[in-house]
């Protein structure tokens, strides 16, 4: 695991996800493959998952979740802080129809990444490079220049 991708990986050690129900993505998806650090963690989570959580306002390892903070449990999306030591949390899930497939499909295609508690699924760096390209917002297209020069960095190191 990267230095960057560690205080993600912590979080969600910390939060007691089972990897099997969650997708990081975003930032915290660059953080660990290493391309920059994270100012929270953003996991795309199973449906059962979410409701799960929205409903307890803890997460499964038992960290409280402040009400207050929750955003729109009814759109799919809570914004959460945490305790001490862990990055804040975006949690999203999938909507419409059969969602569960949806999830599932979509974690098929994820890849998977070695860390200390196990794995992490998240997009590869050309999918989020292509996302972030189509969003073009300037955090974005800066998020693509850092994609580039890291992959760069890599093939000159494999080289």
């Amino acid at each position: 695991m990267s230095l960057f991708g560690r205080p993600v990986e912590e979080t969600i050690m910390r939060a007691g996800f089972d990897a099997e129900q969650i997708i990081v993505v975003g930032g915290s998806a660059l953080a660990i493959f290493g391309v920059r650090e994270a100012q929270d963690v953003d996991l795309l989570l199973a449906p059962e998952l979410f409701s799960r959580i929205g409903r307890y306002l803890q997460t499964p390892g038992g960290i409280r979740l402040n009400p207050a903070q929750v955003f729109s449990a009814e759109k799919r999306y809570l914004s959460v802080g945490t305790e001490p030591g862990c990055l804040p949390l975006d949690l999203l899930t999938v909507e419409g129809n059969d969602p569960d497939l949806k999830f599932n499909l979509l974690a098929t295609m994820m890849d998977v990444i070695p860390c200390d508690g196990g794995i992490l699924r998240a997009p590869s760096l050309k999918t989020i490079s292509k996302i972030k390209e189509i969003k073009k917002r300037t955090k974005d297209l800066e998020d693509v220049q850092l994609i580039k020069q890291h992959l760069a960095a890599l093939n000159e190191t494999a080289a």
